[in-house]
């Protein structure tokens, strides 16, 4: 089991930093008379409970989607693939 990624602190920023990119996505679609939809990039590596805090915060700011693929830390079954770690 890997150990948890998401803090109290960092869900509290997440939330913080969400609030803030909504309140300009609000400015700029009132100010150009287009919504441009927000999403949120997230690691494919998360623990279920983390997945579940980061969802929550999500969809208290009704971001319009989630991005959890291609950000992987994971480097399990493509090392011995990876032709710069060969000597």
């Amino acid at each position: 089991m890997r150990a948890r990624v998401t803090t109290a602190a960092q869900a509290a920023a997440l939330d913080a930093l969400l609030a803030r990119l909504k309140s300009e996505q609000a400015y700029l679609a009132t100010k150009h008379g287009k919504h441009v939809p927000l999403l949120l990039k997230i690691s494919p590596d998360l623990e279920t409970q983390d997945i579940a805090e980061i969802a929550a915060v999500v969809l208290k700011h009704q971001i319009e989607g989630v991005i959890a693929t291609n950000t992987t830390t994971s480097r399990e079954g493509v090392d011995k693939h990876n032709s710069l770690t060969k000597e």
